[in-house]
């Protein structure tokens, strides 16, 4: 299968790769992007480079870890300003991977989430979990702040009594 010009797609280990019609540059990834794979992801992502945005569907991804980041950051490092990697849809093991790696996004990547279809429900639950997670960070900070207080007031009484010693002595 071809995309845009020379760029080749075939299927890899565990990895389906397939160009998304209308979409210069846009490609659908399927499947495990493992260290086995991932050297199949660097010959496309390199190949489309030309092509910026590159768009990803990457809805089908079952598996993406830390090595599957790397050719996606690497081809993003890549801009001026403009995205040039466009991911669309990532499915939840590529969302935990971006959460930790890159909780504050990364120049030149964009997440999209389209649609009234899955993306919709992505949206929907990311904004849960980071309220919960902000929620529970809060009453972390609010439980922590309630001992410094305590601490503070223990800490000032037994001064008090030091010096009231030191005073009587």
């Amino acid at each position: 299968m071809r995309v845009s010009g020379d760029v080749d797609l075939r299927v890899g280990v565990g990895l389906n790769i397939e160009a998304i019609g209308g979409i210069a540059g846009g490609v659908r990834i399927s499947g495990d992007i493992d260290h086995e794979s991932v050297g199949r992801l660097w010959e496309v992502l390199l190949d489309l480079f030309l092509c910026t945005p590159i768009v990803v569907d990457a809805a089908g991804i079952d598996s993406f870890d830390a090595c599957a980041l790397a050719p996606f950051l690497t081809v993003a490092s890549h801009t001026e300003g403009d995205p040039v990697v466009v991911i669309r849809n990532p499915s939840r093991s590529m969302r935990r991977t971006l959460n930790v790696a890159v909780p504050d996004g990364y120049p030149g990547l964009w997440i999209e989430f389209t649609g009234a279809g899955p993306g919709a429900a992505h949206r929907l639950t990311e904004l849960l979990r980071s309220t919960r997670e902000l929620h529970a960070a809060t009453g972390t900070v609010w439980e922590r702040a309630a001992s410094s207080i305590l601490a503070a007031r223990r800490a000032q009484a037994v001064h008090a009594e030091l010096r009231h010693a030191v005073s009587a002595a």
